[in-house]
């Protein structure tokens, strides 16, 4: 398994895999994030195993902080340190990008997620203004780097 650096181009492959996750179409998913991250820093990673995509981070810059928006990976790739190394793809970007911290958003629902941010050294962090505050399961979470 390896991960890669992809450019904007490419996002319909994240649709791809959306759909393998959730099993449903999500056709405005690619104008989401080209509007969300046209005119900013950005990475977008894939995770590749034998040609297939399996998983993808996409993080960006925004008001001098970094956030970690997406990491997803289909289930069978679980448990495999895909998305650990999705994650350290991302921070790395923040951090070569020149973010001293990174952001990070999770539920309540996907504890998971939180277990790998805190081994990654996030801490748990004050709330952020943003439209996702309104759900009470979003936990916002930060690293210095």
């Amino acid at each position: 398994m390896e991960v890669i650096k992809r450019s904007l181009d490419e996002l319909n492959i994240i649709e791809q895999i959306e759909k393998k996750i959730s099993l449903s179409s999500n056709v405005t998913m690619k104008r989401k994030y080209l509007e969300r991250l046209k005119k900013r820093d950005y990475s977008v990673f894939f995770a590749v195993d034998e040609g297939e995509e399996v998983g993808y981070a996409v993080s960006y810059g925004n008001e001098g902080k970094f956030y970690i928006w997406t990491i997803a990976v289909l289930e069978k790739y679980r448990e495999k340190g895909v998305a650990k190394d999705l994650l350290q793809r991302s921070i790395d970007a923040g951090r070569d990008m020149g973010y001293s911290k990174v952001f990070l958003k999770t539920k309540n629902t996907y504890k998971n997620m939180m277990f790998l941010a805190l081994k990654f050294g996030f801490k748990l962090s004050d709330k952020i203004n943003t439209k996702e505050d309104d759900d009470p399961e979003v936990i916002w979470m930060e690293k210095t780097v």
